[in-house]
């Protein structure tokens, strides 16, 4: 009953690519998630040096509003998102929906960035501002270089979060042409079947990236 098969089937991988469209939703979960993964790192990383580093009127109010987004439930703003982005037409964009995954990925990577970048000896950047350096060597010649490893913790976590994300490609995505791989997966399934193999190599493509 179980064992390794006795055979390969790539005819499956085409059957995959044909019935659940799986190369049109991989080339638009890399576009969402890379898009996504980079306007939240980057933000992250410049806002979480600033609330670290630097002090200013309502920062800790503006912080504090920050963090309390890790305490909403994502998906009870799914309505009130697409009522707003229908409104404006803005529904059906690959990059507004990047845009929303970044937005629900940031209070986490504003945090952890924050708590990374006030362990940084504060000697460092004096020592650089001695030398002659300013803002934008403080921030990418000395905070960047350091912050590479809690950087790669927040790209995997956030990279894994869009490249899976289901109910907001759902909503947000209505022409088939803009499904991302989650909703792709679902081709497979009818009313009275499931097409088990051609799935099965539907998550074969759908996991590759995530492995690698």
């Amino acid at each position: 009953l179980i064992g390794l098969p006795t055979s390969f089937h790539f005819s499956n991988y085409l059957s995959a690519i044909k019935t659940g469209k799986m190369d049109v939703a991989f080339v638009n979960s890399v576009l969402v998630s890379v898009t996504a993964v980079a306007a939240l790192v980057f933000i992250a990383f410049v806002a979480g040096v600033v609330f670290a580093r630097y002090q200013f009127r309502g920062k800790t109010i503006l912080y504090t509003m920050f963090l309390s987004g890790m305490l909403i439930p994502v998906h009870s703003l799914l309505i009130p998102i697409f009522v707003e982005l229908k409104l404006f037409t803005l529904n059906n964009n690959r990059f507004i929906l990047a845009l929303v995954y970044a937005a629900f990925g940031l209070p986490k990577a504003i945090f952890l960035v924050t708590s990374f970048a006030a362990t940084i000896p504060r000697e460092i950047e004096e020592a650089v501002i001695i030398d002659g350096g300013n803002t934008h060597d403080i921030f990418f010649k000395v905070f960047l270089p350091i912050s590479k490893p809690i950087l790669s913790t927040v790209i995997i976590l956030s990279f894994l979060d869009a490249w899976n994300e289901f109910p907001f490609s759902l909503v947000l995505m209505g022409k088939p042409e803009l499904k991302t791989l989650p909703i792709a997966l679902t081709y497979f399934t009818g009313q009275h079947s499931v097409q088990y193999t051609p799935m099965m190599a539907g998550l074969t493509i759908a996991t590759l990236p995530v492995v690698i």
